[in-house]
C-alpha cells in the first residue's frame, strides 16, 4: 500500500518544492504590514540564484488547513428544499500554479490585477468546471459565496488534485486571489 501512495497523482508536483507556514499577523503586522511583509519576502526568496518561483496562499494541498463555503452560481438554483452547493477553496497568490505547477487547462492564472481587486475573479479545478458547466465553456461564467454578495468571474481552469488526503475522489475545488 504504502508503494502504491507513491504513484498517486497528486495534481501537482511535490518535487523540489518546499512549503513554510507563517502569519506575520501572529506577530502583531495590521493589514498594511501583512501585505508589505510578503510582498518583501516574496522579493528576496526570488532573487535567489535556486530559486526557480515562489508564490504564497493560504494553504497548500495535504495541509491540515482547509477552507471552503456555499455557492452560488449565477443561473443555477439548487433543488427546493436543499442547501446551495459546497466546496472547499484555497487562496492563492500571483504565480501559485506556475510554483506548484498545477497545469491551467483552460484560461489563465491569477496576475498582479487580480490580487488588486481590479477584477473579481475565481479559478476553478476542472471537477468543478464538469460538475456545474458540463460539455460547457466555464469561462466567464459567475459564482457567489453568498446569495447577496459580489459575484466572481470564472478565468482559469485548474487540473484536479489531491487537496486533503491521498485516496479522496476528484472534488470540486476553487481558488481566490489572495
Amino acid at each position: 500500500p504504502l508503494a502504491a501512495a507513491t504513484n498517486i497523482d497528486l495534481g501537482f508536483d511535490a518535487d523540489h518544492l518546499i512549503t513554510v507556514r507563517l502569519d506575520a499577523r501572529q506577530v502583531g503586522y495590521d493589514e498594511g504590514r501583512v501585505d508589505a511583509f510578503y510582498d518583501e519576502l516574496l522579493h528576496r526568496v526570488r532573487s535567489w540564484g535556486d530559486v526557480a518561483s515562489a508564490s504564497i496562499a493560504f494553504t497548500t494541498p495535504m495541509s491540515y488547513l482547509a477552507g471552503g463555503g456555499t455557492v452560488h452560481i449565477e443561473g443555477q438554483s439548487p433543488p427546493s428544499g436543499t442547501q446551495p452547493p459546497a466546496t472547499f477553496l484555497n487562496h492563492a497568490g500571483h504565480g501559485y500554479f506556475e510554483t506548484m505547477q498545477i497545469p491551467i487547462v483552460h484560461g489563465r492564472s491569477f496576475t498582479t490585477a487580480d490580487r488588486d481587486g481590479a477584477m473579481r475573479t475565481v479559478i476553478v479545478n476542472q471537477a468543478f468546471a464538469n460538475r456545474y458547466w458540463a460539455g460547457e465553456n466555464p469561462l466567464g461564467r459567475r459564482l457567489r459565496f453568498q446569495p447577496d454578495g459580489r459575484w466572481l468571474e470564472v478565468v482559469g481552469v485548474a487540473r484536479t488534485g489531491k487537496y486533503r488526503f491521498l485516496g479522496e475522489p476528484p472534488q470540486p475545488y476553487l481558488y481566490l486571489p489572495l
